[in-house]
């Protein structure tokens, strides 16, 4: 009589564990990506905020005199551009990190060349506090005209012709 209480409880916690194992796992899972699409989603209003707020409190100091971009359409760099990008070690800080950069303006899923060209300006602001922006840094303060959204103009003209390069497929 007693082994025969002893399996049916053994059954009986069988059939029940299995399925409050499995109903805990996924209410965990999903607790587990509501987590992470609310870090997804404060990491993509933390980057907008600090590309705002850069533009802000440089944006009385962009200076646009026709001489570091052509202002055709589109806008393109001219020799003087590239030697103020060349300046701040742009090109070679680009070089090295590029995918920063050109996986920023990827994420946005642009469909226009306007698109790409707003978040690659988009790109150099965010990345602005980076180690490897230094150089920008340094050159900025020793050239108190210049500003961090001018560059970041120049600097995105520079970075939406390495994109559109890579994806012939935007063409409008």
């Amino acid at each position: 009589m007693a082994s025969l209480f002893i399996e049916n409880l053994k059954e009986f916690f069988a059939l029940v564990t299995l399925p409050t194992i499995i109903g805990a796992a996924i209410y965990f899972g999903r607790k587990l990506q509501t987590l992470e699409q609310i870090e997804k989603t404060m990491q993509i209003m933390k980057d907008n905020i600090k590309i705002i707020s850069n533009a802000l409190v440089g944006s009385a100091g962009v200076r646009w005199d026709g001489t570091l971009l052509k202002d055709y359409s589109p806008l393109s760099l001219t020799p003087e551009g590239l030697s103020y990008l060349q300046h701040m070690d742009f090109p070679q800080i680009f070089a090295a990190h590029r995918e920063d950069f050109l996986g920023f303006i990827a994420s946005t899923e642009p469909k226009t060349k306007y698109d790409v060209e707003l978040m690659a300006m988009q790109s150099v602001l965010l990345h602005a506090d980076e180690e490897y922006m230094q150089p920008m840094k340094v050159y900025l303060y020793n050239h108190p005209k210049d500003s961090l959204p001018a560059f970041a103009k120049v600097a995105g003209i520079f970075v939406r012709d390495h994109y559109l390069e890579k994806h012939p497929e935007i063409s409008e």
